[in-house]
């Protein structure tokens, strides 16, 4: 462990190099990729409040899927929001 002196003069321990055992060990270009290669393809996303909506995937970001749905409008839905996507 190391020492890290904060503004208040105290000094507070830090863990060096600590292993989160709760993610995945799955590089970012990893889930790029993958991502990149269901644009364009039809999906089916449930959400928590058990909503189910259909559409065809159109983007992504960090924290939000852009879905086409069948009357040409795009749905935001925050991966949050999410529980499960079934690619068509």
């Amino acid at each position: 462990m190391r020492m890290i002196k904060v503004n208040s003069g105290k000094q507070t321990q830090a863990k060096d190099n600590v292993r989160d055992n709760r993610r995945y060990e799955t590089g970012s270009s990893t889930i790029d990729n993958f991502g990149r290669q269901q644009i364009g393809r039809s999906v089916t996303v449930t959400l928590r409040g058990g909503r189910i909506e259909s559409g065809v995937l159109r983007g992504y970001g960090q924290y939000d899927i852009a879905l086409e749905l069948p009357n040409r409008k795009i749905l935001f839905v925050m991966k949050h929001s999410i529980d499960t996507v079934v690619v068509m």
